[in-house]
């Protein structure tokens, strides 16, 4: 179904086409997103697991594993900058445009502030910025260079 709706824009012939094939990609991350969700939700309820816990567990992980798989293939190609950068930077993107742009969206389509019931969120922000800051002072100790040991 893909090779239908998402123009090859490596091919001379379509490579003209890229906007196109940026735009179909966002949509079917969209579509297999929300049956992704849905399915997870429906499993949970089947097996009497709030939606919290499959989110945290499953979708959490299942989401991180393509993260850190590339992360792992480029500091094994020698970039470490580049496979740090991407584990940190996916979950800051995640927390200040994943979290924020949909709230933002809902503001100003309803112009109603938006309420979150989540007493979890703000814990892992400080988690992840407490980690952030001992990985920082940890490289900063080994005179900014990463070794095996970090």
């Amino acid at each position: 179904m893909f090779y239908y709706t998402i123009p090859d824009c490596r091919r001379p012939r379509f490579f003209k086409w890229y906007p196109l094939t940026f735009a179909m990609t966002i949509v079917w991350l969209t579509i297999l997103t929300y049956f992704m969700v849905w399915m997870v939700t429906i499993i949970g309820f089947t097996f009497g697991i709030p939606d919290s816990i499959m989110g945290i567990t499953f979708l959490a992980a299942g989401s991180s594993v393509p993260d850190a798989l590339s992360s792992i293939l480029v500091v094994r190609q020698g970039l470490v900058d580049m496979g740090v950068s991407n584990t940190f930077g996916s979950n800051v993107f995640d927390l200040l445009v994943g979290l924020a742009l949909p709230w933002f969206a809902k503001i100003l389509i309803s112009g109603e502030p938006v309420y979150i019931n989540s007493n979890g969120l703000l814990y892992d922000a400080v988690l992840l910025l407490g980690i952030v800051i001992i990985t920082v002072m940890s490289i900063h100790g080994r005179r900014w260079y990463l070794d095996r040991f970090l």
